[in-house]
């Protein structure tokens, strides 16, 4: 199994994966709110869990006009 669980444990995604299978699969996460979250992925008694933050970034310029 895969998870995406937000910083409090809650499911945000889960999906079965096979046993003896590759993985590969790109997420959109523009959905998500800026925070922690946890990619999680179980395979029988082995399981592999990995932090990962979204934290939005704003850009700001100034433009100077001349007189």
């Amino acid at each position: 199994m895969l998870y995406i669980k937000d910083e409090v444990g809650r499911i945000l995604y889960d999906e079965a994966i096979g046993r003896n299978e590759t993985y590969s699969k790109i997420f959109d996460l523009s959905t998500l709110i800026d925070g922690k979250y946890t990619i999680e992925i179980s395979r029988g008694k082995e399981r592999i869990t990995k932090p990962f933050v979204v934290a939005t970034q704003t850009y700001r310029s100034v433009n100077l006009i001349a007189d």
